[in-house]
């Protein structure tokens, strides 16, 4: 019996296919949220997901959009052309959720208030004290153990909960925290290091592995797979990460992500 965290699959299927075939009935795996948008079937995983009796879903900032958005989007439909008019539209659609959208919209009106309600309860946070003793917490955006739950943040006109959207900890340089506490998070690929860290920090060695910040307690497993196509599983009895890699893609299709080749 192990536990493990995964992260912001965006609706790679075939990565949360490799992810279910790994792990065990008996194993304990917290979902760090972001399984929809961007890619084309992320409702399926999200339903997957939350059907899955071993899996524990934290809510991420896509899931939220539906919370926030998706009641607006009832009201709108079928006329997609005044979409743009509901209140927070244009950032969740600049952040890939065309695809989201259209899935929501051949969900029967009984389906919707059942995934807008069943969001609206996921938790924010966790934490989990491994095996080892160390006490982890778990969130979409990260924190420093001393964070505050912040429910009345806002960014213009969105709310936000810190645990699911926060960044600006990202630049906090040492950790608050005791010897054997850890956070565990996702929400900011491993390459927006380069312009969202501390330039203190070592930069990440590689965009395609979790990355280890902040006096190594802050583990951030978002590997982006939208754009490189991979997950981390993050084992956290002993913080060994298990990566998958997208098996439908052609080796062509690899040198594109891997390279960057036109």
């Amino acid at each position: 019996m192990s536990t493990y965290a995964f992260s912001d699959l965006h609706a790679q299927y075939d990565l949360w296919a490799q992810i279910k075939e790994y792990i065990k009935p008996e194993d304990t795996v917290y979902c760090l949220g972001d399984c929809v948008d961007r890619g084309d079937v992320g409702l399926e995983i999200l339903n997957e997901v939350m059907e899955t009796p071993n899996i524990i879903l934290l809510r991420g900032n896509h899931e939220d959009f539906i919370d926030s958005i998706g009641s607006e989007v009832m009201r709108c439909e079928p006329d997609e052309d005044v979409y743009w008019a509901v209140p927070n539209m244009y950032l969740w659609r600049m952040n890939g959720a065309e695809n989201t959208i259209k899935a929501f919209n051949k969900l029967s009106r009984g389906k919707k208030n059942w995934l807008i309600n069943k969001i609206r309860k996921l938790p924010t946070h966790a934490e989990y004290t491994n095996t080892n003793g160390d006490i982890i917490y778990l969130c979409h955006a990260g924190r420093q153990p001393d964070t505050e739950e912040i429910k009345d943040m806002r960014e213009g006109d969105v709310p936000m909960n810190n645990y699911i959207w926060d960044r600006h900890h990202l630049v906090e340089l040492h950790w608050r925290g005791k010897d054997n506490e850890y956070c565990v998070h996702g929400h900011t690929p491993v390459e927006y290091f380069h312009y969202y860290g501390n330039p203190k920090f070592d930069p990440p060695a590689s965009r395609f592995e979790m990355y280890r910040y902040c006096d190594g307690h802050k583990i951030d497993i978002d590997l982006g797979a939208f754009s490189t196509r991979r997950a981390c599983l993050l084992n956290l009895d002993t913080f060994e990460p298990i990566y998958f890699k997208d098996r439908t893609l052609s080796e062509e299709e690899w040198e594109v992500v891997d390279n960057g080749v036109e």
